[in-house]
């Protein structure tokens, strides 16, 4: 098995580690108007099939100070030559204080926003604590992947929380054989114990791994967001929630990117993109289903009850909802779509 990261201490000498190569991508700091970015340069794997690139984007503004913007890019070494096989994944090693063990957290996920989160533990011990780490969370969310020569996405093969001493072997450093067979596991799910988390979000991987094809690259967006110190625990994750939203409307719109984005934000409802649900977005669904030529210009915005399919179920949601009928706007389900002009 031959495997290879860039995390603990599998830096760059070790066996495992990504290897830096000179006279590629740019190395090192710079800045532009909304936010501030890191360019990590280019590595290699081990087995020098292929070729890595990170770039982390700060924004500037205070408003958007608790998330991160992440840039990934995976492409063959040899650029006329596909690489099968491969397992690709993100790991995050927040660690957030706890009043009784270092770092040890609760582990949660969120599939409506292709997520995995960890709050802080705060046990009752009756001593005075400076502050309650049960209200402070951390996450990483998908925001969008693709490539070259296809659409894009944000499907995940899994995202979860694990426990980093089901990881990690005594010294501290990743197992190989652990870390693929946990990627390995598809779905949203959580380490159940409160103890030392890590978050794991896996992009692609299947039976026979995924392929990348030649003369193509695939990139990959996500967000790590944060929550210092909420109100409670319930209005951390919340908070948690919205920023990890917030990251993709920021990526959309400071970004400038011909790629991806997501139409049906926070929830359903706004059938014809105006901003606001009303009896225009009431008519618009009507024509549509009826057949007069209206083309839905976000189909899981008029996908009200979020079943997955637009059908007079929504309608009467919709109608429910604007009557006062006590029918709420369910959470979209983030599908994207290609921006106009790609």
């Amino acid at each position: 098995y031959r495997g290879s990261w860039s995390l603990y201490d599998d830096g760059y000498t070790s066996p495992h580690g990504f290897k830096p190569m000179i006279g590629y991508a740019p190395h090192g700091a710079f800045s532009a108007a909304t936010y501030e970015g890191f360019n990590s340069g280019t590595f290699l794997t081990v087995d020098s099939l292929v070729k890595c690139e990170m770039t982390w984007l700060a924004p500037k503004n205070a408003d958007s100070c608790n998330f991160i913007i992440q840039r990934l890019r995976i492409f063959p070494a040899n650029i006329g030559s596909s690489v099968a096989n491969l397992q690709i994944g993100l790991y995050y090693d927040f660690d957030i204080p706890s009043d009784s063990n270092g770092n040890a957290n609760v582990g949660g996920t969120d599939l409506t926003r292709r997520m995995a989160w960890m709050r802080g533990f705060n046990s009752a011990d009756g001593q005075f604590d400076c502050a309650d780490n049960s209200r402070r969370f951390a996450g990483a969310n998908l925001i969008t992947w693709f490539t070259k020569n296809r659409g894009c996405f944000d499907s995940l093969y899994s995202a979860k929380t694990v426990a980093a001493d089901q990881l990690l072997n005594p010294i501290g450093g990743l197992i190989p054989e652990s870390l693929s067979v946990t990627m390995h596991i598809a779905g949203y799910m959580s380490e159940s114990r409160v103890t030392d988390h890590a978050v794991l979000l896996t992009l692609k991987d299947g039976q026979n791994g995924f392929t990348l094809p030649a003369n193509d690259t695939l990139f990959v967006y996500s967000a790590m967001c944060a929550v210092k110190d909420a109100a409670t625990a319930v209005a951390g994750l919340d908070s948690l929630r919205r920023t990890a939203d917030k990251a993709k409307l920021w990526t959309l719109y400071n970004l400038g990117i011909c790629a991806c984005s997501v139409c049906c934000w926070w929830k359903t409802g706004n059938v014809n993109q105006t901003g606001t649900v009303d009896l225009a977005d009431l008519s618009a669904l009507v024509c549509y289903l009826t057949g007069c030529g209206y083309v839905l210009p976000c189909y899981d915005a008029a996908n009200i009850n979020a079943t997955g399919i637009v059908d007079l179920a929504d309608l009467s949601w919709l109608i429910c909802y604007l009557t006062g009928g006590g029918c709420p706007l369910p959470d979209c389900l983030v599908t994207p779509y290609p921006m106009a002009g790609c």
